[in-house]
Parts: C-alpha cells; structure tokens; sequence
C-alpha cells in the first residue's frame, strides 16, 4: 500500500483515480454522486446509531450513563478509520476529505476479490464500533466504549451500504475495483 494524501475534495469527481474499464464489467447500481450518497447515507446513520442508543438503554437500564464523551473518542477515529480501509490496498490509495461536508473517504483502482472488498469495508467498523460493543455487551459497566459504539456503528453507515452491494450485486468469483465515483465488478 501506497497512500497519497490529496486532501480537500471540492467536488470535482475529474480529480478522483480512475482506470480503463476491465472487459465485461458491470457498474454497481449506487448513489450517483457523492453528495446524495451523503445525504443517504447520514440518514441511515442516524437511524443505526438511534437503533445502538436504544440498545444502550436497554442494556443498562435507563440513559444516566450515556457519555457524551463518546462522540468524542468516536471523531478521533475518523481519520484511523480510513487508513484501516487504506492498509487493505496492496497498490496505491488516495485520501480525501471534505470536512464541511463530514466525508473522509479513500480510494483506489485496483481490483479486488468480493472477499476482500467486503474486508476492506468492514475493517475499521470491526475495530471501532463492533469491538467497543462487545466489550460493552459483555461488561455493562464499560460505558464510555459502549457510548463509542453507539457513535462508532452509525459512522460505518457508508461502508454497510458498500457491503450491502457487494452481497447483492456482485456474483461469487467475480472481482471489484473502482473508478472515479463508482465501483464495478467483472468475471
């Protein structure tokens, strides 16, 4: 892995890595642009992190001891979270951000297993959101990291959504690989 950092994305979609189609690949159906992908998706992170809150208060009993400190330490994962994405490229990988906006995101062109795809989504979620959960499920009394969870698990909102498409859209053996703002998968 190579990691480029190219910093304020100002909408431009020119400025995003792209690569020559492979033969017979097929373009996932997902959001056009990264602004409605935004808009979807804050909505669906809303609606999950809504769902962990619950959880939390069901879990111990009422919200007393609900942290706000939680979104504290769930902001400082924003940037490890992309470069747990980042560690999962072999070739290089492109940084952006558009802080105004609340989008980080890396890129890529390289083609990847269905396998890998969905690991390369799922990773940082695994270690920032899943982990603090469970630790949480299994020691109630750790609600600072549960209070994270609840932040953590609607930040991965996005990367849900790619994993969604890849198990819906994308046949066993095929490979994936994306190209400006889409993403593609071939046989």
């Amino acid at each position: 892995m190579k990691l480029y950092f190219r910093g304020n994305f100002d909408g431009d979609y020119s400025q995003l890595p792209s690569r020559d189609p492979a033969p017979h690949h097929v373009k996932f159906k997902e959001a056009d642009n990264l602004e409605d992908f935004a808009l979807k998706i804050n909505i669906l992170a809303l609606g999950i992190s809504g769902l962990a809150l619950l959880l939390f208060s069901l879990h111990t009993g009422s919200l007393k001891n609900f942290h706000l400190n939680g979104s504290i330490l769930a902001l400082l994962t924003l940037v490890p979270h992309e470069f747990l994405h980042a560690l999962c490229f072999r070739g290089p990988v492109y940084f952006y951000m558009k802080l105004t906006r609340g989008i980080l995101f890396v890129t890529g062109t390289e083609t990847m297993t269905r396998g890998r795809a969905i690991l390369t989504n799922l990773l940082p979620n695994l270690v920032f959101a899943f982990l603090p959960l469970a630790l949480f499920l299994l020691n109630r009394d750790l609600h600072l990291l549960g209070s994270m969870a609840v932040f953590t698990l609607g930040m991965g909102a996005g990367d849900y959504y790619n994993v969604f498409n890849i198990l819906s859209q994308m046949p066993k053996g095929a490979y994936t690989y994306m190209s400006g703002t889409s993403s593609y998968w071939f046989k």
